[in-house]
């Protein structure tokens, strides 16, 4: 039976990454705090995920995530040992009975309890509710472990990504100990004794880590040793990568260019606005075969044409055919997800014929932001 691959919808919240401080200096005699914020979370928010082998309609969407608090940011990683071993009953990733299929593993973040914090969830899909042995009953539809139980106090998580025994995310809990600096940095954290390491120089802000299919490097979106400008709507950030083990070898490979993802060892997918029509637009960056990585010795390609809006780019390891990306085109007050068909150079839409234009529902919409692939299985 071939595989079905499956695109999930991740929907995404814009993380607070900028934390700006105020000059050290002795707290004022006043009892009044000003402040600003960009949005106001009034709503749930969680994960989906929509075949793309079939005609998308909405009982094919399948809620994935719990429903509790706000979820975001998926991420569907192999099982590794040392993941799974933070399963209190190892029994539960493998149901009994041959017409239970392997569980979906998710990877989160998720604001529950008041704090952010990342999430595994192993998803029992298609459990048979009709069965009536014992065995069929006592498999729950969810086993949720979460992986960084408090470590870092009250901070923001982002996108995060296993790769072998290794947690990557974004976090905001260290103080860079300068005003109007942003908090973020990308750690790794090794799943099996909580040991974690910043892989992101002190001084430095990185945004957006994707780790390549072989775990070896990082790409992050930076601003580098520049640091923010203020800038809110598009972060005017840069393309690095560096060694995933500790943060080493450290080089930019594209200027102007955020959330890089990467489809082989030396391919990255990642947008940024185009300075000749205005569009934000999906483009390629290929890094050389041999000899050093620079900016100069790496070759970018623009994918997505002119016309809408397309960002957020999503890769599934090894297919060079398409693409899952986020879009706003002029005539939706909304974005949807559409997967881009790298060989045609066409859109095909996906979301938008789940919720139509008409749908009392299309506001449920209106911060799809981030797809992902689910691997074959």
């Amino acid at each position: 039976m071939k595989p079905i691959k499956f695109l999930s919808l991740l929907l995404h919240f814009s993380l607070a990454l900028f934390h700006a401080t105020v000059a050290h200096e002795p707290p004022p005699s006043g009892t009044s705090i000003i402040f600003a914020t960009l949005g106001r979370l009034d709503y749930a928010f969680d994960i989906f995920t929509l075949p793309t082998g079939d005609p998308p309609s909405k009982t094919n969407e399948l809620q994935i995530t719990d429903g509790e608090s706000v979820n975001f940011n998926g991420h569907f990683p192999s099982p590794s040992p040392s993941l799974l071993s933070l399963l209190a009953n190892k029994t539960l990733i493998k149901p009994p009975g041959q017409q239970n299929p392997p569980p979906l593993n998710l990877i989160y973040v998720t604001e529950r309890g008041g704090s952010s914090n990342i999430f595994y969830d192993a998803v029992y899909v298609d459990t048979p509710r009709s069965a009536r042995s014992r065995s069929a009953l006592e498999i729950p539809t969810r086993v949720q472990v979460p992986l960084l139980n408090g470590k870092g106090g009250l901070s923001m998580k982002d996108k995060p990504t296993v790769s072998g025994d290794y947690l990557v995310y974004v976090s905001t809990h260290e103080d860079p100990g300068e005003p109007r600096t942003s908090w973020a940095a990308v750690y790794a954290t090794e799943l099996t004794t909580g040991f974690t390491r910043r892989l992101t120089p002190h001084g430095i802000a990185d945004f957006s880590p994707a780790v390549s299919p072989s775990g070896v490097y990082t790409a992050v979106a930076s601003y580098g040793e520049k640091g923010w400008s203020g800038e809110v709507e598009e972060l005017s950030t840069d393309i690095y990568i560096f060694l995933t083990c500790d943060g080493t070898n450290r080089v930019k490979v594209v200027e102007h260019g955020g959330w890089p993802n990467w489809v082989d060892e030396s391919t990255l997918y990642f947008h940024r606005r185009s300075v000749e029509d205005n569009w934000i637009s999906v483009y390629k960056a290929t890094l050389p075969s041999q000899g050093p990585i620079s900016i100069e010795s790496v070759i970018v390609e623009r994918v997505t044409p002119p016309g809408l809006h397309a960002f957020t780019p999503a890769t599934s390891p090894g297919n060079n055919k398409f693409i899952a990306v986020a879009t706003r085109r002029p005539n939706s007050d909304y974005r949807h997800i559409e997967l881009f068909d790298l060989v045609k150079n066409e859109f095909i839409q996906l979301t938008r014929l789940v919720s139509p234009p008409d749908s009392p529902l299309e506001p449920v919409y209106l911060t799809r932001l981030s797809p992902s692939w689910l691997p074959q299985m």
